[in-house]
């Protein structure tokens, strides 16, 4: 194919958009990146808040530690070893909670942008079938759809 024959067919599909397919690709874009935009903004605050919870457990455990070996030092605890021992694995098992929470909410995080843009591909094919878009306006908007779902990543 030619640049020539290439131009004209780009021309002849564009000519056939009505004002509101060519402004669709734009407006999708936009509620894309806004949609987007929201949910990094309102997950950032929720990866912090977990990020906090596990840096208190880490230092609550680094405290429990630290005063363990002190009492270890002055005083011996052969008898009490146990006790310390399990008070350091129930620290120690709620900062790993902490830490995988905080795990969990980064990855779910940075998942959604992926997610929303394959959501927004599936509903546009689906209003093509069912016979609320044409052909040239689907492929419009999954292509804008395809170029805007950089955003947030």
């Amino acid at each position: 194919m030619t640049p020539d024959a290439g131009a004209a067919g780009e021309a002849a599909v564009i000519g056939r958009l009505s004002t509101l397919d060519r402004l669709l690709a734009l407006w999708i874009g936009l509620a894309m990146a806004a949609v987007m935009f929201t949910a990094q903004v309102l997950g950032s605050r929720s990866v912090a808040a977990a990020a906090r919870r596990a840096g208190d457990a880490a230092g609550q455990l680094g405290r429990l530690l630290g005063s363990a070996l002190d009492g270890v030092r002055t005083v011996k605890l052969a008898a009490a070893t146990g006790g310390v021992l399990a008070q350091v694995a129930r620290v120690d098992g709620r900062r790993v909670q902490a830490s995988l929470r905080e795990e969990r909410t980064s990855f779910l995080v940075g998942l959604a942008p992926s997610v929303l843009s394959r959501i927004a591909m599936v509903l546009a094919w689906a209003l093509h079938l069912g016979g609320t878009w044409s052909l040239a306006t689907t492929l419009l908007v999954s292509t804008s759809i395809g170029t805007f779902s950089w955003i947030g990543y």
